[in-house]
């Protein structure tokens, strides 16, 4: 997580939070994980033996399958739900998502989650816009931190969701949008694949 949100890999915290998870995994008497993505790297990173760790992925929950109609599907947004914070390529996915703005007038992206991307220097909403041209600004729209039973009022309005974590395992916003009927696209880097 340090590593892909580009934290300081060296300061004391980072490096206790590290210490106290391999000595926990060393001392485990079984390893369980919910994605074959973390259980194998995991075991490279550890030396364990292939297939030590079981892999039980979590279960599909309460979601609900949302109906959605014919303009939805047409025109309904591109909904990224999570925090946005490095590590779940937020970055990444603004940057794309203006690429795909230019070309298609009608798309229009939701972002509904915790900014947290602030730097000592500006706010982490700024450092997001900053990365939006202003004639596309009005089709991004910035919904915060939301409680999870509003999160679906925001998948029901969405025609796509977006996973594009530079590093996951197991997400549940994944698992939320495939139960509301959404397709999903998704980085390689997660358990995202495995769904």
């Amino acid at each position: 997580i340090a590593r892909h949100n580009d934290w300081d890999i060296s300061l004391p915290d980072i490096l206790t939070a590290k210490r106290l998870e391999d000595y926990s995994i060393a001392a485990s008497d079984a390893l369980l994980c919910p994605s074959r993505y973390l259980a194998r790297q995991v075991e490279t990173w550890h030396g364990l033996q292939e297939g030590s760790i079981f892999v039980i992925p979590y279960p599909m929950g309460d979601s609900l399958t949302l109906e959605r109609d014919k303009n939805t599907w047409e025109q309904g947004t591109i909904c990224y739900a999570g925090r946005l914070e490095r590590r779940k390529g937020i970055i990444e996915w603004t940057d794309a998502a203006v690429a795909v703005a230019r070309n298609y007038p009608s798309a229009h992206f939701e972002f509904v989650g915790a900014n947290i991307l602030g730097t000592q220097e500006m706010n982490g909403e700024e450092f997001v816009k900053r990365r939006i041209p202003d004639d596309l600004l009005p089709r991004f729209h910035f919904r915060g931190q939301q409680n999870r039973s509003s999160l679906f009022q925001f998948l029901a309005g969405a025609r796509i969701a977006v996973v594009p974590s530079r590093w996951e395992n197991f997400p549940n916003t994944c698992i939320e949008a495939m139960c509301s009927g959404l397709p999903v696209i998704a980085s390689r880097e997660g358990g995202m694949a495995e769904m």
